[in-house]
């Protein structure tokens, strides 16, 4: 079976791999039909971050339909459209004993402790799967994980007449929670991104106004909430320097890199910083809302790409070489 496998820092390959499909009891066997590159994916390769094995198949946001089931397999049955829960927590710890998955003091993800969907065929336990309906797209479905992943982001963005938000990072998770919060009724959305060519797009394709800094003439204007979601770590202080006074911050832009902050900005204007991790009970939510924005999901989406062609990609996304938000793999 042809896969992506990921060695170390900088070193990703194409191979064929010998793929068993023999499973235990509580195992299920996946035809996996199409995948998302996330900037997970694309930091853990640069950095090494969170590699745990080697070799491994990433790929924790996809969609596939069931083709095998173990023998004490009760939540699906064969040809059953599914996705992946991509959090893998221990389910003992203090926080997984409050149900705070999310939390979780062992969390890890499909595709680092497990091998995930950059390949055709994939095993899942049971618990790690969830069912989505048949009239879904898969090609949508795939995109439920980062749409979670948004819809917690912005979870603390309390919606009112007065709401001013500012999306800082226009990757996938950036776009979506643009595209989230206008769903639900959000009004007064702005975007930015330094990378000039995706913020043109993002404005004119899904006409979001482009934030401009210079139109800050007073308080009254300034965004009450923003979203860092990028990976730098000069957005803080980007952001800072915006926000109103009581305005809240959510974090879910990944970067390992120290950022210069002035701290006394966040004490004497009253500013909350969140961080955000994974999601929580979203992923159910989510389904029920990707329909509503059906439409804007086609223009972010790429045309489905090869295996093959992840390594290319994988240099492309980190280059700012592509006008595409959101790179689908069909293995």
């Amino acid at each position: 079976m042809k896969a992506v496998r990921l060695y170390k820092k900088n070193d990703i390959r194409i191979e064929e791999i010998e793929f068993k499909n023999d499973l235990k009891p509580d195992e299920v066997l996946i035809e996996v039909c199409y995948a998302g590159i996330c900037g997970s994916d694309i930091h853990n390769f640069k950095t090494g971050a969170w590699i745990s094995r080697s070799p491994s198949t990433p790929g924790h946001e996809f969609s596939g339909k069931v083709i095998k089931v173990g023998e004490d397999i009760t939540k699906f049955d064969l040809d059953d459209h599914i996705i992946a829960d991509s959090r893998v927590s221990c389910r003992d710890c203090f926080y997984c004993n409050k149900r705070k998955i999310h939390l979780c003091q062992n969390l890890g993800f499909v595709g680092e402790l497990n091998d995930g969907g950059f390949a055709k065929f994939s095993i899942q336990k049971e618990d790690q799967l969830i069912k989505v309906s048949k009239s879904l797209d898969l090609r949508h479905a795939a995109l439920l994980e980062p749409l979670a992943v948004s819809m917690h982001a912005v979870s603390s963005f309390k919606k009112s007449e007065h709401e001013n938000v500012l999306i800082v990072g226009l990757g996938p998770i950036g776009v979506l929670s643009a595209l989230y919060l206008r769903a639900i009724g959000v009004k007064n959305i702005k975007v930015f991104d330094t990378n000039e060519k995706r913020l043109n797009r993002v404005s004119k394709d899904l006409n979001f106004t482009a934030f401009n800094d210079k139109s800050l003439i007073d308080e009254t204007n300034k965004p009450n909430y923003c979203l860092d979601a990028t990976n730098s770590a000069k957005a803080i202080t980007y952001i800072l320097n915006k926000i109103s006074k009581g305005g809240t911050v959510s974090l879910v832009g990944l970067s390992h890199e120290l950022s210069n902050i002035e701290m006394y900005k966040i004490v004497e204007n009253g500013i909350t910083l969140k961080g955000c991790a994974a999601y929580d009970n979203e992923l159910v939510k989510s389904e029920k809302f990707i329909n509503k924005i059906y439409n804007d999901i086609n223009k972010i989406i790429s045309k489905p790409i090869l295996l093959d062609e992840v390594p290319t990609y994988y240099q492309k996304l980190l280059n700012n070489d592509t006008d595409d938000i959101k790179i689908i793999i069909q293995p």
